[in-house]
């Protein structure tokens, strides 16, 4: 874990180099996905400040009058700690509300069991 927190900090000083570079108008958005709980914390905390960081000052432009208009900043996406328990757990829950707003029918539900 000692190599993730040592690239989200390389991450954060490029972040903050390019800004002080080309202002913030080139610098991405940067969101760390996943179950963070799964991670020590000082990747946790270098996880935040890195998403901190390309989240500063926030692209005016997207915010306002004329905004379609202007030029967004780019999105990265960093997926750690990613399993796929979080994928059936959402697929489940999105059964759910589908079967709650009546666009499926509980029927058409049915337990999947693993095969070992």
């Amino acid at each position: 874990m000692a190599l993730a927190r040592d690239k989200l900090g390389e991450l954060e000083q490029r972040l903050r180099a390019r800004a002080d570079v080309s202002g913030n108008e080139e610098r991405p958005h940067v969101r760390v996905v996943g179950d963070l709980q799964l991670l020590p914390r000082d990747v946790r905390i270098a996880a935040a400040r890195v998403m901190q960081t390309g989240s500063a000052n926030v692209d005016e432009a997207s915010r306002g009058e004329g905004s379609a208009c202007r030029r967004q900043r780019p999105v990265v996406n960093l997926c750690v700690a990613y399993t796929g328990r979080e994928d059936m757990a959402q697929a489940a829950q999105r059964c759910r509300e589908a079967v709650s707003l009546g666009w499926l029918h509980p029927d058409d539900v049915c337990e999947v069991r693993s095969i070992r």
